[in-house]
Order: C-alpha cells, then sequence, then structure tokens
C-alpha cells in the first residue's frame, strides 16, 4: 500500500499528473497486463489439450490440474493490481512448472516446416535428420528445492489429494471466516496409504 502511494505521490509531484490522467493510466497499464495474461492462459489451455489429445485414453496423473474456463472468468473479473497478482500467482502455483514445457514445444512447433502431402511422402527418411536439427537449447529454469517441489516430484501430490480440502475450499473458509467446506477424510488410514509411495 505504500509503494502505491508513493508512486502516486511521484506521478503528482515531479511529473505533474493530475488525478484523473493518472487513474486513466493505471487501468489501461491493468488492461495491458490483463490481456498479457489471458494470452497465457490461453496458450497453457491450448498446450494442456495437445498433451491429452496425444494420449486420450491415458488418465490424468495427480499433479495435473486442467486450466479451465473457471480460471479465465476470474481473470476476466479482475478490477485492481492486487487482484491481478492474486490470479497470476494462483496460476504460477498450479502451472509455472509447465510453463518451460509449454515455450519449448511452441517453440519447437514454430520451427517445424510446414509441408505438404506430397513433400511428406517424398522426404520420409530426412524427417529424422530435420527434427535433430531443430532441436535447440531448451529453456530452463532454476530448480526449486523447496519442500512442496520435493514432495510433488515424488508423487505424494496423489496422496495429498486424499485428505484435506483444496486451496480454493481453504482460501474461502478464511475469506468467510468459518468453516464453509468440511474436511474430506479418504476411509483408509493416511499411514496405510503412505505405504504405496515407499520403496
Amino acid at each position: 500500500m505504500v509503494q502505491k502511494i508513493k508512486e502516486a505521490l511521484n506521478f503528482m509531484r515531479n511529473q505533474h499528473f493530475e488525478v484523473p490522467f493518472i487513474a486513466f493510466y493505471r487501468k489501461e497499464y491493468l488492461k495491458t497486463r490483463k490481456q498479457n495474461l489471458k494470452r497465457l492462459f490461453h496458450r497453457m489451455q491450448a498446450f494442456q489439450f495437445e498433451l491429452i489429445s496425444a494420449d486420450p485414453d491415458k488418465p490424468l496423473s495427480d499433479g495435473v490440474r486442467p486450466l479451465d474456463t473457471t480460471d479465465i472468468d476470474r481473470l476476466k473479473s479482475v478490477q485492481s493490481g492486487d487482484e491481478l497478482a492474486d490470479v497470476y500467482n494462483h496460476f504460477l502455483l498450479y502451472y509455472g512448472r509447465d510453463i518451460p514445457k509449454m515455450q519449448n514445444a511452441s517453440k519447437a512447433k514454430s520451427k517445424k516446416p510446414k509441408k505438404t502431402k506430397e513433400d511428406a511422402e517424398e522426404e520420409e527418411p530426412e524427417e529424422e535428420e530435420g527434427e535433430q536439427q531443430l532441436k535447440g537449447p531448451d529453456l530452463k529454469l532454476a530448480s526449486r528445492r523447496d519442500m512442496y517441489t520435493i514432495c510433488q516430484s515424488a508423487g505424494l501430490d496423489g496422496l495429498a489429494k486424499k485428505f484435506g480440502l483444496t486451496p480454493e475450499q481453504f482460501g474461502e473458509n478464511l475469506r468467510d471466516s468459518y468453516q464453509r467446506h468440511e474436511t474430506e477424510q479418504f476411509p483408509a488410514e493416511p499411514l496405510e496409504l503412505a505405504k504405496d509411495y515407499t520403496c
């Protein structure tokens, strides 16, 4: 909040902007950030669709949460920079690890030359060589070694989903200051289920 006040005072005092201009500028700034985030949402949705449609019979793993229209609706209803930051952080929580994979897939797709059916029949042996040449350096993020990432890479998110609340339910309980959602309990004991996750 203090940072926002400092920015507003800077606009008024140093740059001699008036309040209506500052308000309009903030709306335009929010609008462009919102459009960028919406584009990112749609790209992630397309990436997930390609992954799922590659093998439609394969069930989704426990760590995958498909991006759906409620996430996009939440983005459309954003009115302030803080709400936009919340939506972006929510996106990063679920899909932050998939962003480099999505970018690498779109990069590989854009580099792949488009061929007609006749060209594809004639150049089948050269196709493998071309694919190897197109592969460039993959985008990588710094590896995170916090407890959440370690548990997620170990596959414990499937176990965690069987007990407790979803983040959305927990957030609603905090927002409403009462227990709106009851904690879900799996019929088996946690120690019994944990045996499935040990070596």
